[in-house]
């Protein structure tokens, strides 16, 4: 019941939160095109068109298998062959708390049923919108710094050092927008898999009960595609931070008599922030970031696995002791999580202010 409670709360929340991002998106593809319109004067744009194509039909394909199988892991293949009957059972099996307190009718089932895929549909979602924003943002910053790779070993003039430092700085400026707005869907985002992560890794010390094909297909399937959804999100993130950093070495490489105050300007410009996408201002989303998540993970899965595959005869000899150890190591490694990684970047703060002095 608790599960499926946050699962559903969680997904109404994100359902607002995404209202609030369609009515402020506007504004932001404005500034959008205004930045494509100036930079398409210094270089020749490349399209990230494939790659949010193969990105899509990856997670949605996987999406799709992983619900089917749900279904099946509630409800047995061979239970019946009825619509409404197979409904019903599933609805017994998966929401067994709601079915008790309001009754079972057709209506309500079919009901539970499309919210029950819309809440996974979107699940899904939020989480391909955040890396097809980074990716094409990334694939903004690629360009810029071929452009950059392209003018080594050429003198540039006070004009083109300009040139340079004014279009990265539309860059930076198209990314926070894009971040402010956004912002609240990646808080969410890493919030929501974060917990299902460990509610995963919870139910895996049940794993071994499980003597039908579909329940361990169902199970290792759901936990792959959530740990990949969540690392799709991870990377896709940082490797936009990381982007965003790679021409200060340009910079570092002029020599002293073509240095200028426009290269200062534009060193400065780079070092004044990290810029990147963030979960609401509580941590930026780069490599530190999601070394030290993938470091807790580990941790939590170590603590957890050998008890499951070493110990298995001690432990189904103490149900209860290995419920309770269980929940209490997967609640206190949430909430080391939360503690431990997001006031270490409380100190984070943005403003447009910080870069547009530098104009």
């Amino acid at each position: 019941m608790f599960t499926h409670s946050t699962f559903y709360s969680l997904n109404a929340v994100g359902t607002l939160l995404f209202i609030w991002v369609a009515h402020a998106l506007p504004e932001v593809l404005k500034g959008w095109q205004q930045m494509e319109y100036e930079l398409g004067h210094l270089y020749p744009p490349t399209s990230a068109f494939r790659s949010v194509v193969v990105l899509t039909s990856v997670v949605m394909v996987s999406a799709v298998g992983e619900t089917v199988t749900s279904m099946f892991y509630n409800v047995s293949l061979n239970s019946t062959s009825e619509f409404w009957e197979y409904l019903e059972c599933y609805l017994r099996a998966g929401h067994q708390y709601e079915v008790n307190l309001l009754g079972y009718s057709n209506g309500l089932g079919l009901f539970t049923l499309v919210v029950n895929k819309y809440a996974t549909f979107f699940w899904n979602f939020i989480d391909v919108f955040i890396s097809v924003v980074a990716i094409i943002l990334k694939t903004q910053f690629n360009d810029f710094n071929k452009f950059m790779d392209e003018g080594r070993g050429r003198i540039w003039t006070n004009a083109n050092w300009r040139s340079a430092r004014e279009g990265h700085l539309t860059l930076q400026q198209v990314v926070l927008s894009v971040d402010q707005t956004i912002s609240p869907a990646v808080l969410h985002s890493y919030v929501t898999n974060l917990f299902f992560i460990l509610v995963q890794l919870y139910f895996g010390l049940k794993f071994s009960s499980q003597e039908d094909v579909i329940p361990r297909v169902y199970l290792v399937w759901s936990f792959l595609h959530l740990v990949g959804r969540f690392m799709m999100v991870s990377l896709t993130c940082s490797a936009l931070n990381e982007q965003s950093k790679k021409s200060v070495h340009h910079l570092l490489e002029v020599p002293s008599e073509s240095y200028s105050m426009e290269v200062w300007r534009f060193g400065k410009q780079m070092a004044a922030m990290d810029v990147g996408l963030s979960g609401w201002g509580f941590f930026l989303v780069n490599k530190n970031f999601v070394l030290g998540i993938q470091a807790h993970k580990n941790l939590h899965t170590q603590s957890t696995s050998p008890y499951d595959l070493h110990n298995r005869k001690r432990l189904e000899a103490y149900p209860r002791k290995r419920v309770v150890w269980a929940k209490s190591v997967t609640f206190s490694m949430c909430a080391w999580t939360i503690g431990t990684m997001w006031p270490n970047q409380w100190g984070y703060r943005r403003d447009h202010k910080d870069i547009c002095v530098l104009r």
